[in-house]
């Protein structure tokens, strides 16, 4: 056990409660590709494990693509993977990748999964607004609410196994605004201190802003390697982040070669360094976990 204090209060089809006894710590694991195509899929199982063991983390926030394609016993090699995770009591909050639900098993299979981990708090969300797994995790102390993340479907690519991504949908848009009004209004009735209650958004493909970000923004840490692989639409879910000014972090995976922090009009928008070894990439990679302290 490398964490105490943490009892999860509430699941309801709004949002999960954790008690926290002071700061949040969030532990983000990202683009594990556990998989019969990994060659170092061991040392992948090892780095979780190191990872978690020292993050003294309040939650693991897993950015998708556990695995990749694998034509063999895909729900197996993921449920390895899940094991490890569930073993450490944290709770563990999933989104899921664009390679996830690409073939075999599809997210309503992996919600079912999910809910055999007595410390996995996924949630599927409403039905109607785009995709599985748009979610809330707020983080109390006592009954004081101290900070929230927002977990979102970031979907898969326009047909299998193209590099074309799909984008955030108007319904999840709506929700999130939705969600942060709701949240401030119990943020204000706990004895939150701030104008708005503060959030993070964690998500697996980047939101299109990223690109502008690490062109025009500030790099605080880190490094990119390659391109920012945003979607084709831009359905402009940044607008309503600037508009709603609660969320002032976001946090995707997907980019394997990059691991960096960049501000871009006073939102972080960090890039979790990879937590694990995916065929084709450059082993001199920095891989780990992203853990952030609110």
């Amino acid at each position: 056990m490398c964490v105490s204090g943490i009892k999860i209060l509430n699941t309801n089809a709004d949002y999960t409660v954790i008690q926290v006894e002071d700061e949040v710590g969030i532990l983000q694991l990202t683009d594990t590709h556990y998989d019969n195509s990994n060659d170092r899929k061991e040392d992948t199982l090892d780095l979780i494990k190191k990872v978690i063991e020292n993050s003294d983390a309040d939650m693991i926030a897993v950015t998708g693509d556990w695995c990749y394609y694998t034509p063999v016993n895909k729900n197996e090699k993921c449920k390895e993977v899940f094991d490890i995770i569930d073993s450490f009591d944290i709770p563990w909050a999933p989104v899921f990748g664009n390679h996830d639900a690409e073939i075999f098993v599809n997210k309503y299979e992996y919600a079912d999964m999910f809910q055999q981990y007595s410390n996995c708090i996924f949630d599927c969300g409403y039905s109607n607004i785009g995709g599985a797994g748009n979610y809330t995790v707020v983080f109390k102390n006592n009954d004081e609410i101290k900070f929230a993340a927002v977990m979102m479907d970031t979907h898969s690519s326009v047909r299998m196994f193209s590099t074309q991504y799909d984008h955030i949908k108007q319904g999840q848009i709506d929700w999130y605004e939705w969600t942060i009004d709701n949240l401030n209004t119990l943020y204000k009735d706990s004895g939150g201190k701030e104008d708005v209650v503060p959030t993070a958004l964690y998500t697996h493909i980047p939101i299109n802003e990223y690109a502008d970000a690490y062109e025009q923004g500030e790099i605080l840490t880190g490094e990119n390697k390659e391109k920012c692989c945003v979607p084709e639409t831009n359905t402009h879910i940044f607008d309503s982040i600037l508009s709603k000014a609660s969320t002032k972090a976001i946090f995707c995976g997907h980019d394997h070669a990059n691991g960096s922090v960049g501000l871009y009009q006073g939102v972080q928008f960090v890039y979790g360094i990879q937590s694990g070894w995916c065929k084709n990439y450059a082993d001199d990679c920095n891989k780990g976990g992203t853990m952030a302290i609110f």
